[in-house]
């Protein structure tokens, strides 16, 4: 499925203040217009205040994170301790189920190479941590019961445990799969855009052609500056780790996309405090692409701002 790109040069919030300006100066003057188009009727105008409605009601890139990041703190709180305690009750087990043994590659047989990031909450290591306990457990039941100890009541919580977590952790994947969503806001916005242009390109050539001081009503340009001042808004990165630590000192990129080549190629950088942010002041409403570099390692980001909006995103690296 081919990706929706959006047509318009702003941010959504800049885009739905943007018609709400233009659409006002438009009632203002819909006698004039009706007078060089018939199409201009006050239904007309319902229609396009209409599909500015629909666009703004579609979930936004934040709404569209939250059950992401909701899911992964309940995935750190109640479903990946379980897990991690589980492999270390079956160590004892191994340990006294072959008591002549060095221990260790029974352990890992057992998963305990996918330990340590299971426990940096990569979850694709947890899934694996889980199934390979099962399978060890399912190929030395006999011997992990005797001489190991382990009790039925243990190998029904390795499954248990399992289960729910693989069943919160595809609610987590599907949750972060927000391509569809996405692409659905962009199209109605696009479509916004569209008939947007339409009103502002026939009160700028036509109605209001030989008028300066009402054709400036009806420039994106100028009507953009209204809404969104350059230097009124601003943008929070906080970096971070697997294990939730802070990263201080590596350096934060951004840069404005649809800006000019100058300011696109130079873009800003700021290195994270010790807290693990970096803080964008006085910068210029707009989408930016940014990247983190940590360790030679590029993490890349995308994130929109906008005036009277104090944006933060999050940017999670390797433990």
């Amino acid at each position: 499925m081919k990706e929706v790109k959006p047509t318009y040069m702003c941010t959504e919030l800049e885009l739905y203040a943007i018609a709400e300006l233009g659409y006002n100066n438009l009632a203002t003057d819909l006698a004039v217009f009706a007078a060089k188009k018939a199409k201009y009727t006050a239904a007309f105008l319902t229609a396009l205040r209409a599909t500015r409605s629909a666009a703004m009601a579609l979930p936004d890139e934040e709404a569209r994170n939250v059950e992401h990041q909701i899911l992964r703190n309940v995935l750190i709180s109640d479903f990946l301790p379980p897990v991690l305690d589980n492999f270390n009750v079956l160590k004892g087990y191994i340990k006294d189920a072959w008591p002549n043994e060095k221990p260790e590659p029974r352990y890992e047989a057992a998963g305990g190479k996918k330990y340590a990031k299971a426990a940096g909450k990569n979850w694709e290591n947890v899934a694996g941590l889980n199934t390979s306990m099962q399978q060890f457990i399912a190929a030395h039941s006999a011997k992990l019961t005797t001489p190991g100890g382990m009790t039925g009541a243990f190998v029904t919580k390795v499954n248990d445990d399992a289960t729910n977590f693989n069943s919160k952790y595809e609610l987590f994947v599907q949750a972060r799969e927000t391509g569809v969503a996405r692409g659905e806001k962009i199209t109605a916005n696009n479509l916004l855009h569209k008939e947007l242009m339409a009103v502002l390109e026939d009160g700028a050539e036509r109605v209001w052609r030989n008028f300066p001081d009402k054709r400036k009503n009806y420039v994106f340009a100028t009507l953009k500056n209204i809404v969104s001042p350059p230097g009124s808004a601003s943008l929070k990165v906080i970096v971070i780790r697997g294990d939730d630590t802070v990263v201080p000192n590596v350096p934060v990129t951004i840069k404005q996309e649809g800006a000019t080549l100058a300011t696109r190629s130079a873009g800003i950088t700021l290195s994270t405090d010790k807290e693990g942010v970096a803080l964008f002041e006085s910068a210029d409403p707009g989408r930016y692409a940014g990247v983190v570099v940590v360790d030679g390692v590029k993490i890349n980001f995308t994130k929109e701002i906008d005036t009277g909006v104090k944006a933060r995103i999050t940017v999670e690296v390797a433990p």
